[in-house]
């Protein structure tokens, strides 16, 4: 779909900015999304081959 691989492509951007502190941003993800799902089963997967 036209609209992801848009989303793709600026998420990939932003990850190569080398002003973005990729590791300053999963903390803050994770602790959002286990306070969004809290009480619920929550399976987080992060791909750091990347990194």
């Amino acid at each position: 779909m036209p609209s992801d691989a848009k989303h793709e492509r600026r998420w990939q951007r932003s990850m190569s900015n080398r002003r973005v502190r990729i590791k300053s941003l999963y903390v803050p993800l994770v602790l959002a999304a286990i306070h969004r799902w809290k009480g619920r089963r929550l399976y987080l997967v992060l791909n750091t081959t990347v990194l």
